[in-house]
């Protein structure tokens, strides 16, 4: 008889006809399956100790952030389509209160979302004729702009004056030997006028894909959340259309209020430019009204923009002072007391999280990121506050977090 726990390679058939091969042992499965740690090469032992040393939590942890990476840069890398798809969003959060109106007045959908995306479509081309002009002719003064400030400004760069000087006088002293410097080659740079137009057109570009993408969105808005929740188990339905219609009221409910407070911003600066006697009066309210939509920087740039024109528009340099000053008390009183009094303190996001926000959405996506950056953090904080799971996120961003944890 054969021994079956017999290790020889081999063993005789119960009819004894032919030999087949004995299976491996448990020793030698194991034995064939890689070769031993010594033999594999560095980076696969340092990845296996890595991957056993790390718990679950971190490989987790590891696996978000790179899937966060690749989602920055498919953002980064199709930019041109995102940035429009975005601002049709935003919009219809803003406008689809108005669809819903029409709607309501037994007008279809269709033509209530055409009449809509043709009034802001007649709005924004009024107010681009008008500021087009002003706007390209400031932009040609540019230069001459900037050595009028350059004189204005001289007689306060004397002690830094004296001080370069002394510096340039010292690093004579010191050189020993002057050799030629090489001869530099440099390439002619497009001009202000023609980045200019190039950025018009592309501005123009993006605001057609964004009037067709925001008339779909409010046409088919609300059948595309039906269909999200019918997929939705029968018994979670009615409290995933809560959860849904909750978010879309409180966007749209957010960017109502922010969009009056901007509007009377640049109102308030357009009127005190007129009486400023500030030459085009109604592109800096224009231009008040748009950059206070990114928070902080905004006005900042606001600020300095108004206060360089009206330096290089008045000789008496105390006329000069009162535009930028005005906008600078107008913007204190609005962020600090007027906008928080107005969306409350449920809507408060942490100026920090807001900061480092602007940074990452101006640097993915340049002044259009900056400008949907803050409601796209809002947009995030009301989604997270709807959920169990991503609760934590919303105490994160929001700056009354511990009072509202209790």
């Amino acid at each position: 008889m054969v021994d079956v726990r017999s290790t020889h390679p081999r063993e005789r058939a119960p009819a004894g006809g032919e030999e087949r091969e004995a299976p491996p042992s448990v020793r030698e499965l194991a034995e064939r399956e890689g070769p031993p740690p010594s033999a594999m090469p560095p980076s696969s032992r340092l990845g296996e100790q890595l991957a056993r040393a790390l718990p679950p939590s971190a490989r987790t942890l590891a696996l978000l952030g790179l899937l966060l990476i690749a989602v920055g840069c498919v953002l980064y890398l199709a930019r041109v389509v995102f940035i429009p798809l975005t601002f049709a969003l935003m919009l219809s959060f803003l406008l689809s209160p108005a669809v819903t109106w029409l709607e309501h007045r037994r007008l279809p959908r269709s033509v209530g979302a055409a009449i809509v995306v043709s009034v802001l479509l007649g709005a924004g081309t009024v107010t681009g004729v008008e500021l087009a002009n002003p706007a390209a002719d400031w932009i040609a003064r540019s230069p001459g702009v900037l050595q009028t400030l350059e004189r204005k400004v001289r007689p306060w760069r004397r002690p830094v004056k004296s001080v370069s000087e002394l510096a340039e006088r010292v690093e004579r002293f010191t050189q020993v030997e002057e050799r030629k410097a090489p001869q530099e080659v440099t390439l002619e740079k497009p001009g202000i006028l023609s980045t200019a137009l190039d950025t018009v057109w592309a501005v123009a570009a993006g605001a057609l894909v964004t009037l067709f993408a925001l008339y779909f969105s409010l046409l088919t808005g609300d059948v595309l959340l039906a269909r999200v929740i019918a997929w939705v188990p029968d018994l979670s339905q009615r409290r995933t259309a809560e959860v849904i219609l909750s978010i879309q009221q409180g966007m749209s409910r957010y960017l109502r209020t922010v969009f009056a407070i901007n509007f009377t911003v640049g109102l308030a600066v357009g009127v005190a430019m007129v009486l400023f006697h500030m030459p085009n009066p109604l592109l800096w309210g224009a231009l008040a009204m748009l950059v206070n939509f990114v928070p902080y920087v905004g006005p900042f740039v606001g600020i300095l923009t108004v206060g360089a024109v009206a330096l290089a528009s008045f000789d008496d340099t105390t006329r000069a002072l009162l535009p930028p000053l005005f906008y600078l008390a107008l913007a204190s009183v609005e962020g600090n007391v007027i906008t928080p009094l107005i969306l409350g303190r449920t809507t408060e996001l942490d100026p920090l999280v807001i900061f480092v926000w602007l940074l990452f959405w101006g640097w993915l996506w340049g002044i259009a990121g900056a400008i949907v950056a803050v409601p796209l953090l809002m947009l995030i904080k009301l989604m997270c506050e709807r959920s169990q799971v991503l609760g934590p996120v919303a105490a994160l961003i929001s700056r009354n977090a511990p009072a509202r944890a209790r």
